[in-house]
């Protein structure tokens, strides 16, 4: 979608634009893809801290990314 050579109204901004993700739930979504990378080839890994309230949320936003 940000490639240069793709015709996409985001590859000529270069800007992509969520408007159906809060700030807060794509921030703990980035937070989660630095965490998994980190991590990817440990064992025993501790579990992320992710706030109740946003765990709904999150699972859509992560459906929505494919994440």
């Amino acid at each position: 979608m940000l490639d240069p050579q793709s015709s996409f109204a985001e590859a000529i901004s270069g800007r992509c634009t969520l408007g159906t993700i809060n700030g807060i739930v794509l921030e703990k979504v980035c937070e989660y893809l630095y965490y998994n990378l980190k991590h990817k080839d440990a064992k025993d890994v501790p579990d992320m801290e992710i706030p109740p309230e946003l765990c709904l949320e999150l699972l859509m936003a992560a459906d929505y990314l494919h994440v």
